[in-house]
């Protein structure tokens, strides 16, 4: 059984009660090109029969995607929900295995490339994720990352960010995940040795959802931790808040979900 102290217990129990939610959602974003992030990172994966791991793989969503996009891949994945896992059985030729991101039990210069998605940034120590990523790629390999970004939110997006603030402060509640150096713009750039890593670039780029006004309370469940773990009247008393804000916006049938992310690469030496 792996040690789920290399990983937020709240970030697995969420992902225990909606198991499937990450696909659900990123699937339908758009980004540069019309491509949603899954696809935009398989974009950078140019080697055929490429031996490729997807650390926190969730539902499979990446898996999936590399499947679709690559010539022939050899997939392994691991991840610490075993409920998420039970989402990408149907993966054909997919090898899954309950495992840490920072202790995935593989050999040693086994794979072409590390790929994750929106995961990395959830991990309490980015450094031993990164640490065995180089442990366990081919020289010349490739790390490949997406993970969120600062939003500039606007409209109803920004509306809905200021109650929720408001409600995770009338319960005192202080609700970071993972290793926040990652979005330190200074220290993230020390978590790739020079000596171990080359060409290491982080690309910013902006994603959108178009999100069907009647399930606008569905989708912020799925997509927000903070949400789930508000009491019950305060997740009540968000819930009606926002949804009363929005009866101003009746000429909408959608309501645009914006995320800014960023494509983390680095070749292993």
């Amino acid at each position: 059984m792996p040690d789920v102290r290399c990983y937020d217990k709240r970030v697995i129990d969420f992902h225990r009660a909606k198991p499937g939610c990450g696909e659900k959602i990123f699937s339908k974003g758009r980004g540069p090109d019309g491509l949603n992030s899954y696809d935009l990172l398989c974009s950078k994966v140019s080697k055929a029969h490429a031996s490729i791991v997807d650390l926190g793989t969730g539902d499979g969503g990446l898996l999936r995607a590399l499947k679709r996009c690559c010539q022939n891949p050899q997939l392994f994945a691991v991840d610490l929900c075993a409920e998420e896992l039970a989402f990408a059985r149907d993966i054909k030729g997919a090898e899954l295995v309950l495992a840490c991101a920072s202790n995935t039990g593989s050999q040693a210069n086994s794979f072409d490339y590390v790929c994750s998605h929106m995961s990395l940034m959830l991990m309490p120590n980015v450094q031993a994720v990164i640490a065995e990523s180089h442990r366990i790629l081919k020289r010349g390999g490739c790390f490949l990352s997406v993970i969120s970004g600062p939003v500039k939110a606007e409209g109803a997006q920004k509306h809905f960010f200021d109650l929720l603030g408001t409600q995770l402060k009338r319960e005192k509640v202080d609700f970071r995940i993972g290793d926040s150096r990652l979005f330190d713009e200074a220290y993230k750039k020390t978590f790739f040795d020079p000596a171990c890593w080359q060409s290491v670039s982080y690309d910013y780029f902006d994603l959108q959802i178009d999100v069907p006004k009647d399930d606008i309370w569905s989708f912020l469940t799925n997509a927000y931790y903070a949400v789930h773990y508000l009491s019950p009247d305060s997740r009540n008393r968000l819930e009606n808040d926002f949804s009363h804000s929005l009866h101003s916006q009746a000429d909408q049938s959608s309501l645009p979900w914006r995320y800014r992310l960023v494509l983390i690469a680095a070749a292993c030496l």
